[in-house]
C-alpha cells in the first residue's frame, strides 16, 4: 500500500492540484495532509497573484482522508494551540496589540501580521478549518502512525524553534510511545529533502527505510518557494518513505 503525505500548502492551489494529479499517477491508496494549508507570507512565497486559500482547502477536503491543523491554519482562525506545553498565553493573545504580543513573546512565538496577507476564507472553508485536529493517529497497513505538523513540545509549529526541537526528538519519542505508534510523519521545515529523526540524531535523505525502531520523518513543501517543492509517499511494500518533487 502506498500513502501519499503533503504539507504546507500555503495557498498555492496550483502547485497543490500538481501533486494531486502526480499522487494519482503514482497510485497511492490514502493521502495525508499535514497542515498550513493556509496563509501567505509575502518575503517567501512567488505565487501572490494566483494564491487561494478557499481552493486549496476545498482540493485537501476532497482528496485527504487525514488532515491536521498547522500553527497559518490556525492563525487564520486566531486560534490558539491546545497543545504546546512550552507557553502558557492568555485566552485574549489575539486581542492583544501586535507590540504587546511582539514583547511577550520574545521573539520564540510566530506573530505574522508584520508579512503574512489575510487567508480571504469564506464561511464554509473556516468552519471546516476550525474542525482540524491537532494530531491524527492512523492505521496503514501494518503500521501505527502519528500525524501532525510539526513535534513536541510543539505539534502545530506555533514557535519559532525548529532546531532546538529537532535536536531533541526524545521528548516526541515519549509521547509517541504513549500511543504506541512506531511512524510519525511531519511538514513545518520547508526542507529540500526528508529529514530522518531516530532517537537524537537526524539527517537529511531522499529515501528512508523504515524498521523496527521508531522514525520520525519530516517532508518538504508544496508551496512554490525558494528551496524546493515536493512531496513523500510512504509504500509499505517496500518498507521505504521516497520524496518526490512537485
Amino acid at each position: 500500500m502506498k500513502l501519499a503525505i503533503i504539507s504546507d500548502i500555503h495557498e498555492d492551489y496550483i502547485y497543490l492540484e500538481q501533486t494531486l494529479k502526480k499522487i494519482e499517477n503514482i497510485g497511492c491508496n490514502e493521502i495525508a495532509c499535514l497542515g498550513d494549508i493556509v496563509g501567505y507570507s509575502v518575503p517567501h512565497y512567488f505565487h501572490i497573484d494566483t494564491r487561494n486559500a478557499n481552493k486549496c482547502i476545498e482540493l485537501i477536503s476532497s482528496n485527504c482522508k487525514y488532515v491536521v491543523a498547522g500553527n497559518h491554519d490556525h492563525f487564520a482562525l486566531r486560534k490558539l494551540p491546545e497543545n504546546c506545553s512550552e507557553y502558557n498565553l492568555p485566552d485574549n493573545w489575539y486581542e492583544l496589540s501586535f507590540d504587546k504580543r511582539k514583547e511577550l513573546s520574545k521573539g520564540k512565538v510566530w506573530l505574522y501580521e508584520d508579512t503574512e496577507l489575510s487567508a480571504l476564507l469564506n464561511d464554509k472553508s473556516k468552519e471546516w478549518l476550525s474542525n482540524l485536529p491537532e494530531f491524527v493517529i492512523i492505521d496503514f497497513s501494518d503500521y501505527k502512525i502519528f500525524l501532525s505538523h510539526f513535534i513536541c513540545p510543539d505539534i502545530t509549529g506555533f514557535t519559532t524553534a525548529y532546531l532546538e526541537h529537532i535536536s531533541n526528538f526524545s521528548l516526541h519519542l515519549k509521547f509517541l510511545k504513549k500511543f504506541n505508534t512506531n511512524l510519525c510523519f511531519f511538514g513545518h521545515i520547508h526542507t529540500s529533502e526528508l529529514l530522518e529523526l531516530r532517537n537524537n540524531n537526524h539527517k537529511f535523505s531522499k529515501n528512508v527505510i523504515i524498521n523496527t525502531e521508531i522514525i520520525g520523518i519530516g517532508i518538504p513543501a508544496i508551496v512554490r518557494n525558494k528551496y524546493f517543492s515536493g512531496f513523500a509517499v510512504f509504500d509499505t511494500s517496500k518498507n521505504c518513505v521516497e520524496l518526490y518533487s512537485v
